[in-house]
């Protein structure tokens, strides 16, 4: 007998037959995103080898291009399988399989160290370049433990919120995914979801405040203030996807579509 993996909410009705892919977006970006990263890393990594000036800071970029990537190319088999890229309702839960069910539990047990790696190598970078400013190196020191402290909240809450129940076959992970502390608007995942996306946004915005005030501290040429506005720039771009992940975790919690919305905020992180 058919069953969804979570009932529909209201003004929406189960589609076993003809379920929508939303995944495809996921694919393009990704395929994008890999080649880019990939090829900023190897520029920096091939200057630092020419300057034969390694530090903390590049061991750590390294690291956090690794880790990214490997999350970025973990998205591309995870959103072409079922239940990631279909709308929760639309996903009979008779027809899933294991694999599929534990790689989605992966996927979200792994945003929260990677995310916060991100911020760390952010912080890091800009603790280098305006070191003089005191006021600056310690709220970045403690945006960096605070970031820590939510991120890791993060994991440990998806980690157990839809753990699989009571062992670890297929119909326990559907059971953890069903339970309303995973998927439910007022269970913990949701609610430490939505803290999570709110505060890495405010963290961006606070990132690019600072980097545009400090600015003017800094003793450049006019060809290094053009890269300089070039960062600004990028640091817009990253406000803007961690305020559209802040819109799609709305929009799941308001509808519980935990599978579907998901590709939306994927792409956003």
């Amino acid at each position: 007998m058919e069953s969804p993996l979570r009932p529909p909410p209201p003004g929406h009705e189960s589609n076993f037959t003809d379920t929508a892919f939303l995944g495809l977006p996921v694919v393009i970006a990704v395929s994008v995103c890999i080649p880019l990263i990939l090829g900023f890393a190897l520029v920096r990594i091939y200057a630092r080898v020419l300057l034969k000036k390694w530090s903390f800071h590049d061991y750590l970029y390294c690291l956090s291009c690794l880790l990214g990537i490997s999350y970025l190319a973990f998205a591309i088999p995870l959103t072409l399988s079922k239940p990631f890229g279909h709308h929760i309702w639309d996903i009979d839960a008779g027809i899933l399989t294991k694999a599929p069910m534990s790689l989605l539990q992966a996927f979200d047990i792994f945003t929260g160290p990677v995310l916060w790696l991100n911020k760390v190598t952010i912080f890091g970078f800009l603790i280098r370049i305006f070191k003089p400013t005191r006021w600056f190196k310690n709220s970045a020191y403690v945006g960096i433990i605070a970031t820590g402290l939510v991120f890791s909240a993060y994991t440990c809450t998806v980690s157990l919120a839809c753990a699989p129940r009571p062992d670890y076959n297929v119909e326990s992970y559907i059971n953890g995914y069903r339970r309303d502390a995973c998927s439910s608007p007022n269970g913990a995942y949701t609610v430490v979801s939505m803290i999570t996306g709110i505060f890495d946004c405010l963290t961006n915005i606070y990132l690019l405040t600072a980097a545009l005030v400090l600015n003017s501290s800094l003793n450049v040429t006019a060809k290094e203030a053009r890269i300089a506005y070039l960062i600004h720039f990028i640091g817009t771009l990253a406000c803007a996807c961690g305020f559209a992940g802040v819109v799609f975790r709305i929009k799941s919690w308001q509808d519980s579509d935990i599978t579907g919305y998901q590709i939306q905020l994927t792409m956003a992180m």
